[in-house]
């Protein structure tokens, strides 16, 4: 019983809340979500020093204090402007322009893994110079016709209707994992694996759910 302190990656975290908000508060009535909203190594910083109880986060975090349940696989979009040619899709990430690759600022691990699918380092110039704190902002820069970008499943779908941009889907396997990790020696473990559930009871289609 009590507040849940609850962690969220800023790439996931306001497209997910429409249905982690509602049920957690069915699963949980008696902890209510306090959301945190940050990086990864931030978040992983208080999950250690107790200030959370729990993050969910997009890479698997290899401390041996921490305990990991997988929540589910979310595919990749590649986000172009309305009126660039189209590449034919699926689209490979090697066949993704290097210098048109807009990426989020340093400490976003969205940004390390669209680095990796493309098998690319971050650009030079005008676009090397940018720095987004948010996928939005990205997304108006892809409008505007700086480059193109990645971007994961529930934050497409929050965009549908936008205009200016349009999403190509990846090749297969271009994909995160989102995972809600804990310190293993919590006495919350039957809230964090009910939480857990709850999640992956009431994703939107499009995502893979994984099953403990």
């Amino acid at each position: 019983e009590g507040p849940l302190r609850l962690g969220v990656i800023a790439t996931i975290c306001p497209y997910l809340a429409p249905y982690l908000l509602p049920a957690a508060a069915a699963a949980l009535p008696k902890a209510p979500l306090v959301l945190v909203e940050d990086l990864t190594g931030a978040l992983i910083a208080d999950l250690l020093e107790g200030k959370l109880d729990a993050a969910i986060v997009a890479t698997a975090p290899e401390r041996e204090r921490i305990e990991t349940i997988d929540l589910y696989d979310e595919p990749f979009w590649l986000i172009v402007g309305a009126q660039e040619a189209q590449p034919a899709a699926p689209v490979a990430g090697a066949d993704i322009e290097a210098d048109r690759l807009l990426l989020l600022s340093d400490g976003h691990c969205l940004r390390d893994q669209a680095l990796d699918l493309c098998g690319t380092t971050p650009p030079a110039g005008r676009l090397g110079d940018l720095r987004a704190a948010s996928l939005e902002t990205i997304l108006h820069l892809v409008a505007a016709g700086y480059g193109v970008t990645l971007a994961p499943q529930l934050a497409v779908d929050s965009w549908k209707g936008r205009p200016g941009v349009r999403a190509l889907p990846m090749a297969a396997g271009a994909a995160r994992r989102a995972r809600l990790v804990f310190r293993r020696d919590t006495a919350r473990k039957p809230a964090m694996k009910a939480l857990a559930q709850a999640i992956r009871d009431n994703l939107p289609p499009g995502l893979g759910a994984r099953q403990s």
